[in-house]
């Protein structure tokens, strides 16, 4: 009897699968829903056959985003590798930008709510304690819950989608200001809103390097220990 092989598995169907255990198909096919209810009330609602084209629609763009990259990424593509024609896809998409629309929206707001709940978590810490805590968060946040954000905004060129990507790194740099303005008994002198925006956009140039690189888990503690406490130092400068 002929054992039966098992299929392989290749990084990117687990990339995909993580991203589905995180929750991100569930919350897009919610917004797919509710802008399509939007367009057309007189619809029925989606059945199960309609979401599960959905995942695969979300699940073989990521795939192909991972693989193969923005500049093979085409609705032709995308139906391909669901496998589904490209007018099912047309039935939820309307085109290339609407998908990417959605998966961005959706990295955005896992990325703004994680560092905002980050910041109130580590408010009362001693400002060193702070720092790192703060830092390490937006290096892991990166690294692991929104590794498609760093994805899209690498790849992605200037357009409407990269103007997406923009402002939640700039609501980041609003809040990495508060949490510095509301220290001014500790470092007075500091220009907040310049200090937050320089640190919010040299962490993110230092995390894309080090995602280019596939650094091992110690590799990036360390360069995390050592953004942190380069960061330190500035602030302790401009007591």
């Amino acid at each position: 009897m002929s054992t039966k092989l098992k299929p392989q598995v290749t990084p990117q169907d687990k990339f995909a699968a993580r991203i589905q255990r995180e929750c991100l198909v569930d919350k897009l096919k919610s917004q797919v829903k509710k802008k399509k209810d939007t367009q057309a009330p007189s619809r029925t609602p989606l059945q199960s056959r309609a979401q599960t084209t959905i995942d695969e629609i979300l699940l073989a763009t990521v795939r192909i985003l991972v693989r193969d990259g923005y500049d093979e990424l085409n609705t032709n593509h995308i139906a391909a590798e669901a496998d589904i024609s490209v007018s099912t896809l047309y039935q939820y998409f309307a085109d290339k930008s609407d998908v990417l629309e959605a998966l961005i929206k959706i990295q955005s707001e896992l990325l703004v709510s994680r560092f905002e709940k980050g910041v109130a978590d580590h408010a009362a810490k001693p400002l060193p304690d702070a720092v790192q805590s703060l830092i390490t968060l937006m290096f892991e946040i990166h690294r692991s819950d929104t590794r498609l954000f760093s994805l899209l905004r690498r790849q992605i060129p200037s357009s409407e989608q990269f103007n997406l990507l923009d402002r939640a790194l700039d609501r980041i740099a609003e809040l990495l200001t508060f949490a510095l303005k509301v220290r001014q008994q500790e470092i007075p002198s500091v220009d907040y809103k310049r200090t937050g925006f320089l640190m919010t956009y040299a962490f993110i140039g230092i995390i894309d390097a080090a995602l280019k690189q596939n650094m091992s888990d110690s590799e990036y503690r360390d360069l995390t220990s050592a953004t942190a406490e380069m960061s330190l130092a500035f602030l302790n400068s401009q007591r």
